[in-house]
């Protein structure tokens, strides 16, 4: 399969996420004055929701796996993904 990357801004697909606990995280990162270090601990964790948000319709399929109890239904991704989180000012 071929990938291409997007060569101008009309390319490109956006998603705007209003979960509230993001927002709440995206304001204090905001704040005047936050310390260094809390905001990368932040930044970290908001790119955590961003990732969830961005793959939420990725492809899934059925797969069957043994538990130590017994065999059950499981789902994993129908193809490889690479989530590459980009936050700009």
């Amino acid at each position: 399969r071929t990938h291409t990357m997007a060569t101008s801004a009309a390319d490109i697909e956006a998603a705007v996420s209003n979960h509230p606990v993001l927002l709440h995280k995206l304001t204090l990162m905001r704040q005047e004055g936050v310390p260094p270090r809390e905001f990368r601990r932040l930044l970290k964790e908001v790119t955590y929701y961003v990732g969830y948000e961005a793959t939420k319709n990725l492809t899934i399929e059925k797969v069957e796996i043994d538990t130590p109890i017994a065999k059950c239904s499981g789902f994993k991704l129908a193809e490889n993904t690479a989530i590459i989180p980009i936050l700009r000012a």
